[in-house]
């Protein structure tokens, strides 16, 4: 048997050995203005920040986010899975609901106010008989707050994702959500505010992003 080079060796103890066929590359779109899409053999997530861009002068934002499993495994991310990085690199952590609800006392007047505007997220997600309702924020009171949700091919979950800024308003410039665990490796990128959208390059190229 012909030895292994010191390239691959290196990579075969690095990763451990390679079965099958390589996974394929996920693929990151921009779908509008304010809206993003990361999809892999193993997960589905569409993000919209349009509210988040009409609230840059304040300290708390959120995202609208639909969740769904594109393989045959159930596909779990917890509220420690996901985090925002802002221009310069530093990565912010999901806060917890206590936080929330101690600082943004008019989070149902806020949320009633974000609906107006809302994308319809659930049409990038055709076939899916049973939605669940990501609950890591809620209104006090109205809901039990779970630390996790779970979706399979058949399960579509949504909800809002929110984020504080140390700083007091956040820094013009390129973001990114991320979620990452044992079933999903996702980065959606996005600016905020958000950059122009070239309609015409969806024409040119169906999996473009004009960023």
């Amino acid at each position: 048997m012909k030895p292994l080079n010191s390239l691959a060796l290196a990579a075969l103890v690095a990763f451990g050995p390679v079965s099958g066929a390589a996974a394929a590359e996920p693929e990151v779109r921009r779908l509008g203005k304010t809206l993003v899409q990361h999809k892999d053999e193993v997960a589905k997530v569409v993000v919209s920040t349009k509210f988040a861009n009409t609230q840059l002068d304040k300290a708390w934002i959120f995202f609208d986010a639909r969740f769904s499993a594109e393989g045959g495994e159930p596909v779990r991310v917890g509220r420690e899975d996901i985090s925002l990085v802002v221009p310069g690199g530093t990565r912010l952590n999901m806060p917890s609901q206590r936080a929330l609800a101690d600082e943004v006392k008019d989070m149902r007047f806020l949320m009633k106010k974000a609906d107006i505007s809302r994308e319809p997220l659930d049409d990038y997600f055709p076939g899916r008989e049973r939605f669940e309702q990501i609950s890591f924020f809620v209104v006090p009171g109205e809901r039990i707050v779970f630390d996790e949700f779970t979706v399979s091919r058949e399960t579509l979950a949504g909800g809002v994702l929110f984020f504080k800024t140390p700083m007091g308003t956040w820094e013009p410039g390129r973001y990114s959500l991320e979620i990452r665990n044992k079933w999903i490796n996702a980065s959606l990128p996005f600016d905020l505010p958000a950059s122009p959208f070239d309609k015409d390059s969806k024409k040119k190229d169906p999996k473009s992003v004009p960023w």
